[in-house]
């Protein structure tokens, strides 16, 4: 007597898992809606893990640009560091944490190189101009 129990028989986790092969997190939820953010918000006192001294807290989130590990430690916890440790690529979004003036600035110089190789440089200013 064989069992057909277990998510590897279920109709939903197949399909979901074989959907999650042929789109992206960024295709499958374009608004990014992550309900896990609002629970984490609701139930968890932030101010209070960050001035407590009896437990060290250390989460660890991955730059997806560098490779590089980032480890938070309890005195600067925000709900976007957990949502960036508890994230799932092939599941969720990722989650921007910490963007610095650097990364910003590199931003924009992308986005502006981006622009003109499109050739929408010249449009966007004549536009700026014309208001």
């Amino acid at each position: 007597m064989s069992s057909r129990q277990g998510l590897d028989n279920s109709p939903g986790y197949v399909f979901m898992e074989a959907l999650a092969y042929f789109a992206s997190p960024y295709q499958l939820n374009p608004f990014n809606y992550n309900p896990l953010k609002k629970l984490i918000e609701e139930s968890v006192d932030f101010e209070r893990v960050r001035t407590q001294d009896a437990i060290k807290l250390f989460l660890s989130a991955t730059n997806v640009r560098t490779a590089k590990v980032k480890v938070f430690s309890g005195k600067e916890l925000r709900p976007e560091h957990v949502l960036a440790s508890t994230c799932l690529p092939l599941l969720m979004q990722a989650v921007e944490v910490d963007i610095f003036f650097d990364q910003l600035l590199e931003r924009i110089e992308v986005e502006r190189v981006q622009l003109i190789r499109r050739g929408e440089m010249g449009q966007r200013l004549h536009e700026h101009i014309a208001r």
